[in-house]
């Protein structure tokens, strides 16, 4: 009886000693899932202007993980499902990241489903301009540290979001434009999100009903 018990303890030792050895020698042979590098998917992308007016979906990084915030939407995370294929978490709803014949992504589709009568649409990805800071015309907006994109649109460039950004000075975001005299209605856009001017009280509805904050350059 004592033979077979040393026998067993000899073998669980030997089993200690040869499984990492087994293990190193296996995982090189194992088919390995390619690494996701989510910072190629991070940006902006507009979906096309003439399906729908104003819309940006923006792609960022959080605590590792990959997320989606579309325009006057909250953020949602992004699940893989394969090579440059995500679903909304919660949602069966398929996003998909199209890349150029360089590998470098420059469109994000996101397939049809019930709620879309099967129509797809896919945003186009941007390449952003730096902070406006030079001009006679200075738009404040205080607080939002941890905004990820801070703009300013109006009258003065088709109120595009994209297209005049606010750098961070202090506890404020500063944004600074060349202004021919006149009156210009605008407001701020904070991630995909329209504000109006929270420290000009100066207000008028356009011919849409929409308020926007009113400056006037002398």
């Amino acid at each position: 009886m004592k033979w077979l018990v040393s026998l067993l303890v000899t073998i669980f030792v030997l089993s200690l000693l040869v499984q990492p050895v087994f293990a190193q020698a296996v995982a090189p042979g194992q088919d390995k899932k390619p690494a996701i590098k989510l910072q190629d998917y991070v940006g902006r992308y507009e979906v096309d202007p003439e399906k729908v007016e104003n819309f940006i979906l923006d792609v960022f990084i959080e605590k590792d993980e990959l997320w989606i915030k579309p325009s006057h939407s909250p953020k949602r995370k992004l699940i893989s499902k394969g090579s440059d294929s995500f679903t909304l978490e919660g949602m069966e709803l398929a996003h998909k990241f199209n890349r150029d014949a360089k590998g470098a992504v420059q469109s994000l589709t996101i397939e049809g489903n019930e709620a879309s009568n099967g129509q797809s649409a896919t945003a186009k990805k941007l390449t952003l301009p730096p902070p406006s800071l030079k001009g006679n015309t200075t738009f404040r907006l205080k607080g939002y540290p941890n905004a990820r994109i801070v703009a300013v649109a109006g009258s003065f460039n088709t109120w595009n979001q994209s297209q005049v950004l606010c750098g961070r000075e202090g506890e404020e975001w500063i944004c600074r434009l060349d202004l021919t005299p006149g009156k210009y209605t605008y407001k701020f856009i904070i991630d995909g999100d329209w504000i109006l001017d929270p420290d000009n009280p100066t207000t008028e509805d356009d011919e849409r009903g929409f308020t926007n904050s009113v400056v006037v350059v002398k």
